[in-house]
């Protein structure tokens, strides 16, 4: 069954970018309205319940969560699109919803089409009030919860409670202090860019540490660290120094 979606975009260009990239995944995706401002978004969005908006965060007047503030967003799946704003992609990624940086590339669209059409439980009332607060905690200074979207659905972790995060391939498996693995359809660097870098370090090029829950560190046989779980992890040589000096060890 075909997906039906709405694109929400004050500028021209960036609609009509959209719409031609989709086309490509008309069977899929049955595009039924292209709105030019937030305020007929919110009408299209009342009107046809779409089962996928498109929405633009940066807008006069009502920008893409003021859209949101005023409509019921447990009933469609959001895809955001922005320029720019690094709190705002930070705190969107932080919520496990999808998003696209302008100008939107067809392989990235590619991805968010296959999480759209495979995930379960993408309308959730839930993480979009999450997602404003995320953003409120971070123009306070930080973020101490993330979402994590799995086959399974959406799980709210909090950042102080995760050991680890382990590269598989395109996927990332999370392990936390309470011994749950979550196993997350995103790569390690989509982690590195939500994680606190005052706490978390990414110590080898398939791993990423929280340092608080390191149990011990050894020097010997190349450098290694043993996690409060028992997990030995590698340092990699050329972040050794580097991660020697973020723990204010002595090499």
């Amino acid at each position: 069954m075909k997906l039906s979606a709405i694109i929400i975009d004050d500028e021209p260009q960036c609609r009509e970018v959209l719409a031609k990239e989709l086309q490509p995944f008309s069977g899929k995706i049955n595009l039924i309205k292209i709105c030019a401002s937030g305020k007929e978004g919110i009408l299209a969005i009342n009107d046809l319940n779409p089962d996928i908006v498109f929405l633009d965060i940066e807008m006069p007047h009502l920008d893409g969560f003021d859209v949101l503030s005023m409509v019921k967003p447990d009933s469609f799946a959001v895809v955001f699109t922005t320029s720019h704003d690094e709190y705002a992609i930070k705190a969107i990624r932080s919520s496990a919803f999808d998003y696209l940086l302008k100008p939107i590339k067809a392989d990235e669209l590619k991805i968010t089409i296959d999480n759209l059409t495979e995930q379960k439980n993408l309308k959730n009332k839930k993480r979009f009030d999450f997602l404003k607060q995320q953003i409120q905690n971070l123009n306070d200074g930080g973020i101490h919860k993330i979402a994590l979207s799995t086959l399974k659905g959406v799980t709210f972790v909090d950042i102080d409670s995760i050991l680890y995060c382990e590269s598989d391939n395109s996927y990332t498996n999370i392990f936390t202090v309470e011994a749950e693995k979550y196993v997350i359809s995103k790569n390690l660097s989509y982690y590195e860019g939500i994680l606190p870098s005052n706490l978390f370090f990414r110590c080898h090029k398939s791993f990423i540490v929280n340092t608080n829950h390191i149990e011990n560190l050894v020097k010997s046989d190349g450098g290694y660290i043993v996690m409060k779980d028992g997990k030995s992890i590698a340092i990699a040589r050329s972040r050794k120094k580097e991660f020697y000096q973020f723990l204010e060890v002595n090499v």
